[in-house]
């Protein structure tokens, strides 16, 4: 490279390497503090710990699109802290929602006896309180398919240098009071023909 014109190495460099990020990824991202696996918790909390969030309906509009980059964007860095932590507990995970999310839960994980669980994640930037998040019928049907076995795990603080991790189990096996589902989005098919 040291024979290299600049211009040679300029092609070089904007052929190898990614476009930087825009200023409004660059600054999502700088958001985040960095944490290590120590600094993560899991917590224990019983539903009696837990209000249910009625939210009022806000008139604003809202801007939809950046809503669910900014979810995403907190929905990867959840999985990939549950992973991490499943991973040094030695449970061997594979993080199934890299690939696709038609399998309808995120994490394919092990409990202490070696059983497969399936983990859904959910993230929020919010400290252990007042919550929600949004959940597909697929996720629920997959809740019920699987049982004992699946597992939402919730992580609070995800944009933290100390995020804490809470398995609140499968709330939908179970009679639960204190869990509210509110139906927010119909998906509508027409098939339509030329008269």
């Amino acid at each position: 490279m040291r024979n290299w014109s600049i211009e040679k190495f300029a092609t070089f460099l904007y052929s190898t390497y990614p476009k930087a990020p825009t200023k409004e990824n660059k600054s999502e991202e700088q958001d985040f503090s960095t944490y290590t696996l120590e600094d993560v918790k899991f917590i224990n909390l019983t539903y009696n710990q837990i209000q249910t969030n009625h939210n009022k309906n806000n008139s604003k509009k809202k801007n939809y699109e950046e809503e669910q980059r900014r979810k995403t964007i907190l929905g990867n860095r959840g999985e990939k802290i549950v992973f991490d932590y499943e991973t040094k507990l030695g449970h061997n995970p594979k993080h199934i929602a890299i690939e696709s999310d038609a399998e309808g839960y995120d994490i394919l994980s092990h409990d202490k006896e070696d059983n497969e669980i399936y983990i859904e994640v959910k993230a929020t930037s919010t400290k252990i309180g007042k919550f929600s998040f949004y959940y597909t019928e697929h996720e629920h049907q997959t809740a019920l398919k699987y049982g004992d076995k699946y597992h939402i795990y919730i992580v609070f603080d995800v944009k933290g240098s100390s995020p804490q991790i809470w398995d609140m189990g499968n709330p939908f096996i179970h009679s639960n009071h204190r869990l509210e589902l509110l139906p927010v989005l119909y998906k509508i098919e027409l098939n339509t023909k030329k008269l």
